[in-house]
């Protein structure tokens, strides 16, 4: 019996340890525009003394429209005059960067290179930018709107070209969402709450400054496409390394776009699994225990 109380008790700490929670709320507009977002979060505890373990953005918006999403395919030619299969941008997905780390192959178009990209969908509006990075740290960028192809000359030669990235955002009405810069995804059609998972390696990354920077790049397909973003929420979930760490519950307000925030910091003393599975184990251990008593004698 001892065994099995044991083992309950262990489940139930198990279960229950879910860690911490931290969260901070903006709320950036109250009326439909087509002016992008940016919003940056403090984060207030020390890394050192907590570990991470997931991270969530919630986004609330109204009037969201995705537009004709589509399939996209991206070729690039190489130095021999051939063209490659670079990547696809499925439907879906509004943004993806490509990163090229041997350039010489893609210099085509000799003795002038060149970066000379194709797309399958070539009815469609893209934004296009090809970042070039030079072996000495230096950086050069274009930036294009294109339907079919993309050309692009090299700023120095290929040889002093350490890699070269390649970004393109379909312009189909889809409102990108980035974290630290990062892509993230798109917000929901339609009216709702948008929710974008993140995970224990990134959260860490982007919280290793203690800010958190979520910006929402609005569609720019046309003048028509204005949504609200009614608010912008973040939260962190986390265990401390230290069991001295002292509870704390805090309300607070920082200033946003219209001067208002609202900071929420939870600590659960007492964890709602322990709880539960300490309400289960209960019953089980009576049935234990009643199970392994003996049968009263009847007399004779």
């Amino acid at each position: 019996m001892k065994k099995a109380l044991i083992i309950i008790c262990l489940l139930g700490l198990i279960g229950g340890a879910h860690g911490d929670e931290w969260n901070d709320t903006k709320y950036p507009e109250n009326e439909s525009t087509t002016t992008d977002i940016t919003e940056t979060f403090i984060f207030p505890y020390d890394l050192d003394k907590i570990d991470i373990q997931s991270m969530e953005v919630e986004i609330e918006a109204k009037e969201v429209n995705t537009g004709n999403d589509y399939d996209e395919t991206v070729w690039i030619y190489n130095s021999s005059d051939e063209i490659e299969y670079l990547g696809d941008i499925p439907y879906g997905v509004s943004y993806k960067k490509f990163i090229i780390n041997n350039p010489t192959h893609y210099a085509y178009n000799n003795p002038n290179p060149e970066i000379y990209l194709k797309f399958n969908a070539t009815s469609k509006v893209k934004n296009i930018t090809v970042i070039f990075y030079n072996i000495n740290g230096s950086s050069y960028y274009e930036s294009y709107t294109k339907k079919s192809t993309c050309a692009v000359y090299f700023p120095w030669s290929p040889e002093n070209t350490s890699k070269i990235e390649i970004i393109v955002k379909k312009r189909f009405g889809g409102d990108c969402v980035f974290v630290d810069n990062d892509y993230t995804g798109i917000l929901n059609e339609g009216d709702g709450i948008t929710t974008f998972t993140i995970d224990e390696k990134n959260a860490t990354s982007y919280l290793n400054d203690s800010s958190i920077t979520v910006y929402i790049d609005k569609s720019d397909d046309g003048t028509s496409d204005s949504l609200e973003v009614s608010s912008i929420t973040v939260k962190v979930y986390y265990t401390n390394k230290s069991s001295n760490m002292t509870n704390t519950s805090t309300n607070g307000s920082n200033s946003g776009n219209n001067g208002t925030t609202t900071i929420k910091t939870t600590r659960t003393s007492i964890p709602k699994g322990a709880m539960l599975m300490t309400l289960i184990s209960i019953p089980i251990v009576a049935l234990i225990y009643s199970s392994r008593a003996p049968f009263p004698r009847k007399k004779r």
